[in-house]
């Protein structure tokens, strides 16, 4: 990480950079997708903020939107610097500026949930169209995305935050034994919550895979929701509670209704398996 003051640097010529404004307004307008958004954003190698305050206690600018407060960063220097000569905070025309690796931001960014800061604004500058993230669901979306955790992360740090997530990731390096003690866990829960209603549960469908998606607790069904849903102004589609305390019927009766597959806390420590096999393994484990 650093911080320092600056004036923001001419990219060196060549580089192909993506056209964040564009990419935001077609995520909006639907013509682009929300991932194709968020994966430019984590793709990136650094993600950029604005220092406020004076060193050594330079702090990330913040600030509310609509009653929401937000932690503000920028997809590169230039915008950063816009932003920092907009809100009067330069010096000469230099800034104080926070640069760090995307994993170590991501980080840095979900430590400020401490701090009763609710979103990450990307990007908001006058003249162009910001996105933004609920500052929770940082981790989990470098994780959607880049297919783990940031190396720092310790989930100890994170538990009060995401209690499942952090001990699915901690079991996974652990090694077989504990992941598979973890799935066993949640396997044996006797309640799910399952989006959609009991008629028409809700269907994922990644790579023609009719999935179903199912929580082990609320906060993990919450965590999704922003993520999915709400950061892109739709509607999230409901929840319904599946009973196994007296049997697994619930669950044949998702494969008769056309499932193929269950998603297990979509962002939240993510568990995929095939219905029948999740079926089979519950059966197994309620005959023990």
């Amino acid at each position: 990480m650093g911080i320092f003051r600056k004036k923001p640097k001419t990219e060196a010529p060549g580089v192909a950079e993506v056209d964040f404004a564009t990419l935001a307004a077609e995520a909006a307008a639907g013509t682009k997708t929300q991932n194709d958004l968020w994966g430019a954003v984590y793709d990136l190698p650094q993600w950029h903020f604005i220092g406020h305050g004076e060193m050594p206690n330079t702090r990330p600018l913040t600030g509310s939107i609509d009653g929401t407060s937000y932690l503000f960063a920028f997809t590169d220097e230039k915008l950063a610097h816009q932003a920092a000569l907009h809100n009067g905070i330069t010096v000469n025309g230099a800034f104080a500026g926070i640069s760090m690796a995307t994993p170590s931001a991501a980080l840095y960014a979900a430590r400020h949930l401490d701090t009763g800061v609710q979103g990450l604004m990307f990007n908001h500058v006058p003249g162009r169209q910001g996105f933004f993230t609920p500052l929770s669901n940082t981790l989990a979306q470098y994780q959607w995305f880049k297919g783990r955790l940031p190396a720092e992360v310790d989930p100890d740090i994170l538990r009060t935050a995401f209690d499942f997530k952090t001990a699915v990731e901690a079991a996974r390096r652990a090694g077989e034994e504990r992941f598979r003690a973890i799935v066993i866990t949640a396997l044996l829960l006797d309640r799910w919550i399952v989006w959609g209603d009991e008629s028409t549960p809700y269907k994922a469908d990644a790579d023609g895979v009719a999935r179903v998606c199912m929580f082990t607790d609320g906060r993990s069904a919450e965590r999704a929701e922003h993520a999915i849903f709400q950061s892109r102004g739709t509607a999230a589609p409901g929840r319904f509670d599946i009973d196994l305390s007296h049997g697994l019927d619930p669950i044949r009766r998702l494969q008769e209704l056309g499932f193929a597959a269950v998603t297990i806390n979509p962002l939240g420590g993510e568990l995929q398996l095939p219905l029948g096999e999740c079926l089979r393994i519950m059966e197994q484990l309620r005959q023990k």
